[in-house]
């Protein structure tokens, strides 16, 4: 039987793409404007600094850091590195101006937690914004614990981060549910700790995995995992 549910954030409960790509012109914008860095070389230096920082450093809560990110662009174009925190202020604020709810993903969850369920989130990010992202959708009072990578020390789909998201529900694997986007992340990663996972994608996707593509669809599939 089901007793918890994890989700992850990212394009599982919160429009992340949408928002990212409404974020990133006026971040562009300003490098122009006020740093004299090209929009499209600052664009292309912002997602070669990820992936630099993941070979180098590894899988970590750091290489998500936007705050990191900017700093390390701003010092290879020999920039004031007080225009760092400006820039991550603006990208984020854009971002949580822009995004929203996954639609009825709120109504779902706030469904789950009357029902006793425990909820959880797990997440490959730092903590700090995450946070605010459950709040900016309105469903942060719900949850009873937030894991990220940042905790955990490590990122999905590594079996140490489930295993932390099993011990801090209480339950067994098998009574441990995981939602989420990546099937490789979140629905390969759970399953190989034991846990249960629905997969949140197009329905042409789902005959890949059982999973659900409106949240209107989520407590049937769980009721299913219990039969």
């Amino acid at each position: 039987m089901i007793k918890a549910v994890f989700f992850d954030i990212d394009d599982t409960l919160f429009t992340f793409e949408k928002a990212h790509a409404y974020a990133m012109p006026s971040v562009c914008r300003y490098a122009w404007e006020q740093l004299g860095i090209d929009p499209e070389a600052f664009a292309f230096a912002y997602d070669d600094q990820y992936r630099r920082m993941a070979d180098e450093i590894g899988p970590q809560a750091a290489i998500h850091n936007r705050m990191i990110r900017f700093l390390r662009i701003l010092k290879e174009n020999k920039k004031p590195l007080s225009f760092a925190p400006v820039l991550n202020d603006l990208y984020w604020n854009a971002v949580l101006a822009a995004g929203g709810p996954e639609p009825g993903a709120p109504e779902c969850i706030r469904s789950l937690y009357q029902k006793g369920y425990i909820l959880g989130v797990a997440s490959n990010m730092t903590l700090d914004w995450q946070m605010r992202k459950l709040e900016t959708i309105g469903v942060l009072p719900y949850f009873h614990c937030i894991i990220t990578s940042e905790e955990a020390g490590t990122e999905k789909p590594d079996k140490r981060f489930f295993d932390l998201c099993i011990r801090y529900a209480g339950c067994r694997p098998s009574e441990c549910l995981m939602v989420g986007d990546s099937l490789k992340l979140d629905i390969l990663g759970a399953e190989n700790a034991g846990m249960h996972a629905l997969w949140y994608a197009q329905p042409d996707k789902l005959t890949v995995h059982p999973g659900f593509s409106h949240y209107s669809q989520l407590e049937d599939r769980i009721a299913s995992l219990d039969r």
